[in-house]
């Protein structure tokens, strides 16, 4: 059984649960809309500092994206 767990899945997931647009986080994280919806969308992947970023604007540790959620 695949256990992969979809960074970008993580990142909608959690910010869908903080209440947050694309456009709101985005804003919050300093890139564009675009950006975030790439990412969600797994067709980009943050880098390190940009990872940080997002998780502290959705309140969560950097570990959490990698827990697949039940």
């Amino acid at each position: 059984m695949n256990q992969t767990v979809k960074i970008g899945a993580q990142i909608r997931f959690f910010r869908k649960y903080r209440g947050l647009s694309q456009e709101q986080l985005a804003d919050l994280v300093q890139c564009s809309p675009k950006t975030i919806s790439h990412m969600e969308n797994d067709k980009g992947s943050p880098d390190l500092r940009r990872l940080v970023n997002i998780c502290n604007a959705l309140e969560i540790r950097v570990n959490e994206l990698f827990l697949k959620q039940q």
